[in-house]
């Protein structure tokens, strides 16, 4: 079974592409499970699935998800940024997009560029449980081999 975690999409550009891949999906008929970003319970496209959970865009949350349900998924997407918070048994990608989280722009206040550090380090902790990124330019992928240090 394939998982799709989309926790932290629940709008813009990040939305669409999720919205285009569960249709994908579907259609395709894929044995597939939904870890959802609980501000999306209402979208009439979700309602739908059959196999899915809603629950908070935050990492607490998330850990207890894969904590219970670590050997129900061969192939996981992370469809946000963020790798597994602990090493599963199978194969990971994960989606990167984030340019804030690898160049912080300096006219950012103080409690903002805070938080995208920290959440910088925290994927650069979680590189490890990643087997394969995706990104979406040449750009994201030079900067992501330089901050995240990812081997390429």
């Amino acid at each position: 079974m394939i998982l799709i975690d989309a926790v932290f999409v629940n709008n813009g550009g990040g939305k669409v592409l999720l919205d285009y891949l569960i249709k994908n999906i579907e259609d395709s008929k894929l044995d597939a499970f939904y870890l959802l970003d609980k501000r999306n319970a209402d979208d009439p496209k979700f309602k739908m699935l059959k196999n899915k959970s809603f629950i908070k865009g935050s990492l607490i949350p998330r850990y207890f998800f894969y904590h219970t349900n670590k050997i129900n998924f061969n192939k996981i997407i992370c469809f946000g940024n963020m790798p597994p918070l602990k090493k599963m048994n199978a194969i990971v990608y994960t989606y990167f997009h984030q340019k804030l989280f690898l160049d912080i722009p300096p006219e950012l206040n103080l409690n903002f560029k805070i938080q995208l550090y920290l959440k910088s380090l925290v994927v650069k902790y979680l590189k490890k449980n990643t087997n394969f990124w995706i990104v979406q330019t040449s750009l994201i992928k030079k900067q992501i081999l330089e901050v995240v240090q990812i081997e390429y």
